[in-house]
């Protein structure tokens, strides 16, 4: 029997989460107002600030999971994942969210870049698996 279980990451911004799951071909699920959205898990709900379906997790990663996948913001700012044990036990699934957590890493290094006057000019993928990122200060004449 699976149970939901609640992991505290390095997120810190529910926007950068929510491109990162569009990134990786998922559909988040979340409320424009900003409401909790209730998710499914094995066999209880809980609620979540993004979602992810289980349907739509196991059709694009091929993972099983035996509920809905969630990110819920702490009162200090801090994001958790939620999601069943068995999933968060698997390997594979651990090599999916690596990819992931780099993934929102980038997202938020160009949102903070993008804060302090200067934009994404390129973006290149490195041999060693990295990315080479490009920016350019904006409002600089051309």
């Amino acid at each position: 029997m699976s149970k939901v279980l609640e992991q505290e990451t390095e997120f810190n911004d529910l926007e950068c989460v929510r491109e990162s799951i569009a990134e990786h071909g998922l559909t988040p699920v979340f409320n424009e107002n900003g409401n909790l959205v209730t998710m499914d898990g094995y066999d209880e709900q809980f609620m979540a600030d993004i979602g992810i379906s289980r349907t739509n997790f196991m059709e694009v990663t091929k993972l099983h999971s035996y509920g809905d996948l969630g990110f819920k913001q702490n009162e200090d700012g801090s994001v958790k994942f939620i999601g069943d044990d068995a999933l968060m036990s698997n390997s594979q699934f651990g090599e999916f969210y690596d990819k992931f957590s780099v993934t929102y890493a980038e997202k938020k290094y160009v949102k903070e870049m993008y804060q302090q006057g200067f934009m994404l000019a390129s973006k290149v993928q490195t041999t060693g698996g990295g990315v080479d990122l490009q920016f350019n200060e904006v409002g600089l004449g051309f």
